[in-house]
């Protein structure tokens, strides 16, 4: 396994859900929809997120590299969940917190954020 080459596909494999998360954002703002109608559940972004982040991972490959395979497994599963289970958390209180601001400022930091995340997306997915 080649760590590098492992790191890079996840990394293009999140800049590719940022984009359409982003791309997602802008489109229903566009459409002027109510913060209200919004359909999006903050918890499968933040499972997303968690899901294509690699750079934690990199982190623990070394220790996982000295188990056994069935524990390596074991391992890397519980971190997957762990870190996908983190982000949901984290996402869904932001949300939270979303919901509780004024609709004016949550509008305008949506398109700054969605176009914050396009740059990010784009510059992951073509491996800067």
């Amino acid at each position: 396994m080649h760590l590098p080459t492992l790191a890079g596909y996840s990394d293009r494999l999140a800049g590719l859900a940022l984009l359409l998360l982003a791309g997602w954002s802008l489109w229903s703002a566009r459409r002027h929809h109510a913060i209200e109608s919004d359909t999006r559940n903050p918890v499968w972004v933040g499972a997303i997120h968690g899901a294509t982040g690699a750079g934690g991972l990199l982190m623990v490959v070394p220790m996982v590299l000295t188990a056994r395979p069935a524990l390596a497994i074991a391992f890397l599963m519980a971190f997957s969940v762990g870190s996908s289970i983190a982000m949901a958390c984290l996402t869904a209180c932001l949300g939270k917190l979303g919901s509780k601001l004024n609709s004016k400022f949550v509008a305008k930091a949506q398109l700054g954020l969605a176009t914050c995340a396009m740059f990010v997306g784009s510059a992951w997915l073509l491996g800067y």
